[in-house]
C-alpha cells in the first residue's frame, strides 16, 4: 500500500490546487489504484509483482499530473503558483511548529511564538541592511517622527507576539476540543473562553507599551496614536467576539494540513 501510496503522490503533489481538491485527486487515484492491485493479486498470489503490474497499468505519472492540472481553474492555479522561498518558509514552520497532541498547549503556543520571533528578526536585519547605505551617504539626526516610529513599531511587535502566543495557546486547544468524536462541546466552549480573551490581552499589551512611554514622544505621535484608537475601538469588541469562530477556523485547517502532511505530505519519493 505505501508504494501505491508514493504512486499517487507522485502525481498529485506538484499540482497546483487547494488541498481540499487534492485530496479528493489522491482518494480516486488511490481507489482505482487498488482495485488495479486486487485484480492483479488475484492471478497468482505474488505481491511484488501484482504491484509492479498495477503501477504499469496505472501509467505515466506526468501524463495524469497534467491531465489532472488541466481539471483545476485557471484561478486557483494562479494563487497556488509555488515560489522558493514560500517553500522554504512552509519547510521550516512546519518543522518548527508541527503540532503533537502530546506536548501541552504552553509548549507548542512557546515553539510557535520563538519560530514567529526568528522570523521577524531575520525581516528585522534585512530591513536595517538595506537602510545602510543611504544612511552612510545621506546622514541624518534622529526626529521626532523615527522615536515616535521606533516606540510604535516597538509596541506593535511587541503585541504581535503576544498575540502570536495566545493565538497559538487557543488554536492548540481548539485542536484538542475537535480532535476526539464525537465533538467534546464543554471543551470547545471553554477554548472559545481563550479565544475570546486573546485580542484584547494583545490589545492591553500595546497600550501598556504607550503608557509607559517616555514623556517627551512628540505631540503629533500622541495625536495619531490617539486618532488610531477611535478608529479601531468600534472594530475592536465585534472582533473580540468572532475570534472564537477564527481560532476554530484556523485550529481545523491546521489540524486537517497536519494530517494531510502526515499521510501524504511525509512520503518520501524516489524523484
Amino acid at each position: 500500500m505505501r508504494e501505491l501510496k508514493k504512486q499517487v503522490e507522485r502525481v498529485v503533489r506538484p499540482i497546483r490546487a487547494v488541498g481540499h481538491r487534492k485530496d479528493r485527486m489522491r482518494e480516486e487515484l488511490l481507489a482505482h489504484l487498488t482495485a488495479t492491485y486486487d485484480e492483479e493479486l488475484e492471478r497468482d498470489g505474488d505481491e511484488p509483482a501484482a504491484v509492479a503490474r498495477a503501477l504499469q497499468r496505472f501509467g505515466d505519472p506526468s501524463d495524469l499530473r497534467l491531465e489532472l492540472q488541466a481539471s483545476v481553474p485557471l484561478l486557483e492555479r494562479v494563487l497556488c503558483v509555488r515560489f522558493p522561498c514560500l517553500e522554504w518558509y512552509v519547510a521550516i514552520e512546519r518543522r518548527a511548529c508541527k503540532w503533537n497532541p502530546e506536548d501541552s498547549g504552553l509548549r507548542y503556543a512557546s515553539r510557535v511564538t520563538g519560530a514567529a520571533i526568528v522570523f521577524w528578526i531575520g525581516w528585522a536585519l534585512l530591513g536595517i541592511a538595506s537602510t545602510l547605505p543611504i544612511a552612510l551617504f545621506r546622514p541624518a539626526p534622529a526626529g521626532p517622527i523615527v522615536i515616535w516610529g521606533a516606540h510604535f513599531l516597538g509596541a506593535f511587535i511587541g503585541s504581535l507576539l503576544v498575540g502570536c502566543f495566545l493565538g497559538s495557546l487557543c488554536i492548540d486547544r481548539f485542536r484538542r476540543a475537535i480532535l476526539p468524536r464525537p465533538l467534546q462541546t464543554k471543551d470547545a466552549l471553554r477554548a472559545a473562553g481563550w479565544c475570546a480573551l486573546a485580542v484584547p490581552v494583545a490589545v492591553v499589551v500595546a497600550i501598556l507599551f504607550r503608557a509607559l512611554a517616555p514623556g517627551w514622544l512628540p505631540s503629533m505621535g500622541h495625536r495619531l496614536n490617539v486618532d488610531l484608537i477611535e478608529c479601531f475601538l468600534p472594530l475592536f469588541w465585534p472582533f473580540v467576539a468572532a475570534s472564537p469562530f477564527f481560532f476554530a477556523i484556523v485550529g481545523a485547517f491546521g489540524l486537517a494540513e497536519q494530517k494531510r502532511y502526515e499521510e501524504w505530505g511525509s512520503l518520501v519519493l524516489d524523484e
